[in-house]
């Protein structure tokens, strides 16, 4: 009996040591396998998560929430989760950046509740609070609902291929594009290439590697002090002069989430969705038309988009 016990010790532990390598191995096996022909079949998805853990200076710590708790005045509240690693505290607030991977849209920090799985996205050299488990401060993302749907997190080359050719972006129409600083709506494609970045997915290829049309994809910016690009939070509301005299034209993240709403960009070339429980407002860049809960409106002025910040008159949030 001791014998045995020694021997699954000694064999969890040269798992746990060897556990990204006989990972890599088998999609080494899959490759022999797969460079005879060009394989385009889609195949169920592939969970990477389990593997990726440290990205590019990133850390990715998924577990199961045990506790919250109030933590000042402001609303922050303090947030335990549970895992193998030994768990992590963190801190969430509304200005949190909180996706929910079930809906794959952007949600707010009172979707964090006990039981649910979710995915603490932060920098590597991020200061750490002494404590057991230890306390992190604020994260750069939150994933809700980490184990509802697949995801990643990786460094995404010039072709959209993350750094251990795992996994190809095809970006879509239909994809949704957003970012983690202060540019989180007027996302490109092209902002994706050379950046740490969360993605949402379904499908992919039997290929090396493998490919994937994602449904979301938020870039990952370590430090937002270095971006040069204004946020909505610091531009005030400012006038715009038309035709017919002097406009308000107010932020439209700001200006909506101040009044309840969450913000989704769906591309360039895709409406924005402000929505909330009981409302929603479809906008779309460069036009005065904006629908509300399916009735089309006509604006004072069109949205637009001024470094990286959506404008609109005030109306459309009236």
């Amino acid at each position: 009996m001791k014998k045995n016990v020694k021997n699954a010790l000694a064999l969890s532990m040269m798992l746990a040591v060897t556990g990204g390598t006989v990972a890599f191995a088998n999609t080494d096996t899959e490759s022999k396998v797969t460079a005879k022909t060009e394989v385009t079949s889609v195949s169920e998805p592939e969970t990477i998560m389990a593997e990726q853990k440290k990205v590019q200076g990133f850390i990715v710590n998924e577990g199961k929430i045990i506790d919250i708790s109030e933590a000042g005045e402001d609303g922050t509240q303090v947030v335990t989760i549970s895992n193998e690693q030994g768990g992590l505290r963190f801190s969430v607030n509304a200005g949190s950046v909180i996706v929910d991977r079930e809906t794959g849209k952007s949600t707010s920090a009172s979707s964090l509740t006990k039981g649910i799985v979710v995915s603490v996205i932060y920098p590597e050299l991020s200061p750490m609070g002494m404590s057991m488990p230890p306390y992190l401060g604020s994260a750069t993302v939150i994933v809700a609902n980490a184990d509802k749907g697949e995801y990643i997190v990786g460094h995404f080359d010039e072709s959209f291929t993350d750094e251990n050719n795992k996994l190809k972006l095809n970006i879509g129409d239909d994809t949704v594009l957003a970012n983690s600083g202060v540019s989180k709506i007027g996302v490109t494609p092209d902002m994706v290439k050379g950046q740490n970045a969360l993605v949402f997915y379904t499908v992919t290829t039997r290929s090396i590697p493998a490919q994937t049309t994602p449904s979301f994809i938020m870039v990952l910016e370590k430090d937002n002090k270095d971006v040069s690009e204004p946020t909505d939070s610091n531009v005030d509301e400012e006038t715009k002069e038309t035709e017919e005299g002097t406009i308000d034209w107010l932020p439209l993240r700001d200006t909506a989430e101040a009044k309840g709403f969450t913000v989704t960009w769906q591309g360039r070339d895709k409406a924005i969705l402000v929505e909330k429980a009981d409302s929603s407002i479809k906008i779309t860049i460069d036009e005065a038309l904006f629908a509300v809960d399916g009735k089309e409106k006509e604006a004072a002025t069109p949205a637009t988009l001024v470094d990286g910040v959506m404008y609109v008159s005030s109306e459309v949030l009236s």
